[in-house]
């Protein structure tokens, strides 16, 4: 019986799927109606174990940005940045081990859909504190 049990369960976790991790570097687009415009996103966790991250706009001055609000909860993921003005991001991983980020980007103009691939380890830059005023 003991044998039997084991071996059942041995089974299931070898066909559990672990759930996927926003962690890491992404590399897509975000399609507009008139051009698609490449970005690049970092997620990781702090020290402290806080989802942090950073953005890049490949095409432009907008590079590693600080990412703000950034919340993941399963496989939802949404944050924010100010590429110049603020932007949000509501998306899911998914596809297989988890390596696609997909989702909608909005802006004061409207939204547009976003589709980003896993594309290594996250590499986010946090910008350097403040020193002290005296």
């Amino acid at each position: 019986m003991k044998l039997a049990l084991t071996s059942l369960l041995l089974c299931a976790l070898a066909f559990a799927q672990p759930t996927p991790t926003a962690a890491g570097h992404w590399q897509g687009k975000v399609k507009l109606p008139n051009r698609e415009l490449p970005i690049s996103v970092d997620l990781a966790r702090n020290p402290k174990g806080v989802w942090i991250g950073s953005m890049t706009v490949e095409t432009s001055t907008s590079s590693d940005l600080p990412l703000l609000d950034v919340k993941v909860d399963d496989a939802g993921v949404s944050f924010a940045a100010y590429l110049p003005e603020r932007a949000t991001f509501k998306g899911s991983i998914s596809g297989e081990g988890g390596n696609a980020f997909n989702g909608t980007a909005a802006n004061s103009q409207g939204e547009a859909p976003f589709e980003l691939t896993r594309a290594g380890e996250a590499n986010v830059k946090v910008p350097p504190p403040s020193t002290p005023s005296s």
